[in-house]
């Protein structure tokens, strides 16, 4: 997991530390003043400063909480954009269902600790010191009286922790498995109706519920026996105190600001069961967390304008092809074909591509855009302009070349005919596009800037007559290596044939 205090976090939690220190000033002044009251009757300097130390006391409670939320956010807005690029770039990405409770459910938990555990606690800290040591100065049995009830909660904090931990990570593992049943259910749906398993698929999602429902529950007694024993902490305290206080004969005003004291050190004190069920979600969470969101060290540097279109492309076990070249890909299973391809595109460590020299899977994504393109059949659009999405492999070329390889693709004129032409927005995967023309959409994309490598996913199969024709006049034009799953028909140069295999197989061909 990144760390916390990291960036312009770091200021955040000294600017944290710095009110939360003046927080527990104001508050014991605040019991000095009540104390100075009772014992002096009412004099209006005192009464004034009172009204300050309240103002001060509410000012940098705000404080605190602004700041919390601020640092909360900050993080859980790091650990989000690491655990989309994790997803994205997964050789074999999670469920949906997954991948939404780990973006609401973990990162839910993650935020609860750090906007409202570590801060709590850091004000806490002071609060407590500055009120023991006030208590001391008034007698140190008081004190001890005190510090008696807190040494009690911590060992029973000790016991009921971990079993809250276990009860945190059973939930999410239910939860996840919940979440994921949905998603493929829904995912499913029509197969569902038409073979009539509606009730089935109501039952076995019903039970997955009620198995969340008791575990919740279970996480519940426990956080709600640590609550109890917070409350019943701050309760001791105040008790212990008027009997020590009593006892050892404090004068009105000493017993005032003591009980003050006291009344202060409720508050942070009941929410510090709160606190110790955040930190155990917290802990489950990032079990989850941590693997994903590890920081990938970026490969070497390249120069997309160096790599020529006469560079030479190795896959390891596959093939080895130059300028010009035409490779289609074939297997007795048409899935292992497409996803040996698609895998092309961001190969996996067993699986070395190079073009040029430049090993593919070593490379971050926005240099190895610039050297492979993709148009695969049945590939959703991201939702966006048509000018966005012919970049969005190279959003670095100028509008005059996505406008160049829509022509070459066929597609200006139904462009033209959109209400806004290349600004028009694309929605639900390419509406209002049809299919034939998200399919020339997407070869467009994968054409921008002829890059080394053009893989071909049976995207004829989305073409009409017109279309597959603008294809093979695309992949004839083409200056470097083109691979594709699907026979194109007649073109200039004839296509080699691969046999296709996964990386860890025996090669056959």
């Amino acid at each position: 997991m990144p760390p916390v205090l990291a960036g312009s976090r770091r200021a955040l939690m000294a600017w944290l530390v710095v009110v939360s220190v003046a927080q527990s000033a104001a508050t014991m002044g605040l019991a000095l003043l009540v104390g100075r009251l009772v014992s002096g009757g009412v004099v209006i300097s005192t009464v004034g400063l009172l009204l300050g130390a309240v103002a001060a006391t509410a000012a940098t409670t705000y404080g605190v909480r602004v700041v919390a939320e601020r640092l909360g956010q900050d993080y859980v807005h790091e650990l989000r954009g690491r655990l989309v690029a994790s997803a994205l770039s997964a050789e074999r990405g999670p469920s949906l269902g997954i991948t939404l409770a780990r973006a609401t459910n973990d990162l839910t938990s993650v935020r609860g600790w750090v906007a409202q555990g570590v801060p709590p606690l850091v004000a806490a800290g002071p609060l407590v010191v500055g009120a023991l040591l006030l208590l001391g100065s008034l007698d140190p049995v008081v004190a001890v009286a005190a510090a008696t009830p807190l040494v009690v909660m911590g060992t029973a904090a000790s016991v009921l922790m971990p079993l809250a931990f276990d009860r945190a990570r059973r939930l999410r593992r239910i939860r996840g498995r919940l979440a994921s049943r949905l998603s493929d259910t829904l995912q499913g749906r029509e197969g569902i109706l038409a073979a009539g398993g509606e009730d089935r698929e109501r039952r076995r999602l019903a039970d997955d519920s009620r198995k969340v429902a008791d575990a919740a529950v279970a996480r519940a007694r426990t956080a709600g026996a640590l609550q109890a024993a917070a409350a019943a902490t701050a309760a001791a305290i105040a008790v212990l105190v008027v009997v020590a206080g009593l006892g050892m004969d404090l004068s009105p005003g000493d017993l005032a600001t003591a009980l003050t004291v006291t009344a202060a050190l409720a508050t942070p004190l009941t929410e510090t069961g709160r606190i110790a069920e955040l930190r155990q979600n917290h802990r489950a969470a990032r079990r989850v967390l941590a693997p994903l969101v590890a920081v990938r060290q970026g490969g070497p540097a390249v120069d997309a304008h160096r790599v020529g279109s006469g560079a030479l492309v190795e896959v390891e076990g596959l093939f080895t092809a130059g300028a010009g070249d035409r490779i289609r890909l074939v297997s007795s299973d048409p899935d292992v074909a497409s996803r040996v391809l698609r895998d092309l595109a961001s190969p996996a460590p067993s699986r070395r591509v190079l073009v040029d020299g430049w090993p593919l899977g070593d490379l971050p994504a926005q240099q190895r855009r610039a050297l492979v393109g993709l148009a695969a059949a049945g590939q959703p659009l991201e939702r966006g302009t048509v000018s966005r999405a012919v970049r969005y492999r190279r959003p670095d070329t100028h509008a005059g070349a996505a406008t160049a390889v829509l022509e070459r693709v066929g597609l200006t004129t139904t462009v033209a005919a959109l209400e806004r032409g290349e600004r028009t927005e694309l929605r639900r995967g390419g509406e209002p596009l049809s299919t034939a023309d998200r399919a020339r959409l997407r070869l467009a994309r994968a054409c921008l800037g002829d890059p080394p490598l053009l893989l071909l996913d049976r995207i004829d199969t989305e073409l009409d007559d017109e279309g597959r024709a603008r294809l093979r006049e695309v992949v004839d034009a083409h200056p470097g290596v083109v691979v594709s799953t699907s026979d194109l028909g007649p073109l200039r140069t004839p296509m080699t044939r691969v046999v296709a295999h996964d990386a860890k197989e025996r090669v056959t061909a």
